[in-house]
């Protein structure tokens, strides 16, 4: 399973627990077999709780699609780049930090050693045509 995939999962968890804990709590209700009438306050409370952790769901999956995402398109990017025997795309790791900046770093250091393993193999072609 693709990290898109799980970070969608867990937001639809996360919003899913107030719904639960809505129908967790008819049903209590509904087995005591009290008559409860929630007042509009209660129903405010409730409606302004489920639209923050909306908000806040999405925020958190904005951030983390700008966080991991569009670092990990780069370096997919740049690794297509390097597929097709371009060596020139270099990533430079100073905007990223953490696990990202080290994935950063060793594209980089493979960058560099294919680019130098490609110009020897030319040069050495060159000499042996000469």
């Amino acid at each position: 399973m693709n990290l898109k995939k799980q970070l969608t999962i867990t937001f639809g968890i996360l919003m899913s627990i107030p719904a639960l804990l809505a129908i967790t709590g008819f049903v209590i209700v509904l087995v005591s077999g009290r008559s409860y009438v929630p007042t509009p306050l209660f129903m405010e409370v409730c409606i302004a709780l489920i639209l923050v952790l909306i908000l806040l769901g999405l925020a958190v999956t904005t951030w983390i699609n700008k966080g991991v995402f569009t670092h990990i398109r780069d370096l997919n990017m740049a690794m297509d780049a390097i597929a097709q025997g371009n060596f020139v795309n270099s990533l430079s790791g100073e905007e990223v930090s953490g696990e990202i900046a080290e994935l950063y770093k060793s594209y980089e250091d493979m960058r560099l050693k294919l680019k130098e393993n490609s110009e020897d193999t030319m040069h050495n072609e060159q000499q042996n045509k000469q």
